[in-house]
């Protein structure tokens, strides 16, 4: 997590190797492919709003 842009890099594995890294702003929704009904911002999940 980059907190002075307010960003989060979400870093995705496949056979132990790193396949795919995606960035979220701070209140984009954050899909899970481990949690699929799981959508929250980081701002959600820390508590704090932009």
């Amino acid at each position: 997590m980059h907190q002075l842009t307010g960003r989060i890099e979400v870093v995705h594995f496949k056979d132990g190797q790193v396949r795919l890294g995606t960035t979220h702003a701070r209140t984009e929704p954050i899909r899970s492919g481990v949690l699929p009904d799981c959508e929250r911002s980081l701002s959600s999940i820390l508590g704090y709003m932009t």
